[in-house]
């Protein structure tokens, strides 16, 4: 009872925090964005920590000079420049830091999660920054992107639950079932357009069935990073930031994975 209370309390706290944010959102973005700054810093130092944890400082300090400098080439002019930097400063850092490892299997582990804490932290962070910094659909666009990953995880919760059947991953994520992800995956490619239309979005983009389908993918998707990174690390939370909810990166796994595809559908 007292772990439901508390995680009640915390659960209304962000939400209020969020409601805030969003309210003032085109008249004062700053709010966004330190709203989403602050989630992304809590998740992103739970996960450096993580890191260290199996790899050392080494590696920490690659995948930060890494995720740095992909959002630090944040205009779509520079779009090969986030690429390049993903090899180049991050993956080229962690393999030198992977070579010194004492055996095959920890090379190997180091390189999987340092590419997914770059992947997902800095292209993660680029699409958060794309949603926040733009005072003329940022109210929409982040509305619209938050909908689609809630419906996603109360999609795959609710199915799951009710039909389950075959796990989707027993290893990694055991509470997920293939008809939890299934039944997602059609809510929120559903919900899209409609929430789209709800919120009279004007980038046709978002109206598209395409567009809710990568949404709620990589969301499913950056759930299970996540978790495959707590089972190599051998913990149950990424942190204890949010009492009775974990840690950051636990509340928003999904969200930043989202983000990440998110400024290519606006793209398309």
């Amino acid at each position: 009872m007292k772990q439901l209370i508390t995680r009640t309390i915390t659960a209304i706290f962000l939400l209020g925090a969020l409601v805030l944010a969003e309210a003032y959102a085109s008249a004062a973005p700053e709010l966004l964005f330190c709203f989403a700054a602050l989630l992304w810093g809590a998740a992103f130092f739970e996960f450096q920590i993580l890191l260290k944890r199996i790899a050392g400082r080494l590696a920490v300090l690659a995948v930060l000079v890494s995720v740095a400098s992909i959002i630090g080439y944040a205009t779509e002019a520079q779009r090969s420049a986030v690429i390049l930097s993903i090899f180049v400063s991050g993956i080229g850092g962690v393999l030198l830091v992977a070579a010194r490892a004492v055996s095959l299997e920890r090379a190997v582990t180091v390189v999987l999660v340092a590419t997914i804490g770059i992947a997902i932290f800095g292209l993660g962070g680029l699409g958060l920054l794309r949603v926040v910094e733009d005072a003329t659909h940022n109210q929409s666009m982040s509305i619209w992107l938050l909908s689609l990953v809630i419906v996603t995880d109360i999609g795959g919760y609710v199915f799951g639950n009710i039909f389950g059947g075959t796990k989707l991953s027993p290893i990694i994520s055991p509470g997920k079932t293939v008809v939890g992800a299934l039944g997602a995956t059609g809510l929120a490619v559903m919900a899209g357009p409609l929430v789209a239309g709800l919120l009279g979005v004007k980038i046709v983009a978002l109206h598209s069935f395409t567009a809710a389908f990568c949404i709620t993918v990589a969301a499913q998707s950056g759930d299970l990073l996540e978790s495959l990174v707590k089972r190599i690390v051998g913990v149950k939370d990424s942190g204890a930031l949010l009492p009775g909810h974990g840690g950051a990166w636990d509340r928003i796994d999904g969200l930043l994975a989202a983000a990440a595809v998110f400024p290519f559908i606006l793209l398309g």
